[in-house]
């Protein structure tokens, strides 16, 4: 990914396998994750335990 965003031949290759919905679904999963793991290392937050 550049520039927070998949290149085009990422998303055509996507869009011959999935739905518009599953798009949506799977674009807002990986925002979720981003958004996650930048809040975690804002605050420092050690995910590992012992």
């Amino acid at each position: 990914m550049r520039n927070d965003r998949p290149c085009d031949g990422t998303s055509k290759s996507l869009a011959e396998w999935l739905s518009a919905a599953d798009l949506v679904e799977l674009y807002l999963a990986i925002g979720f994750y981003i958004m996650t793991s930048k809040f975690l290392r804002t605050f420092d937050v050690d995910m590992q335990t012992g």
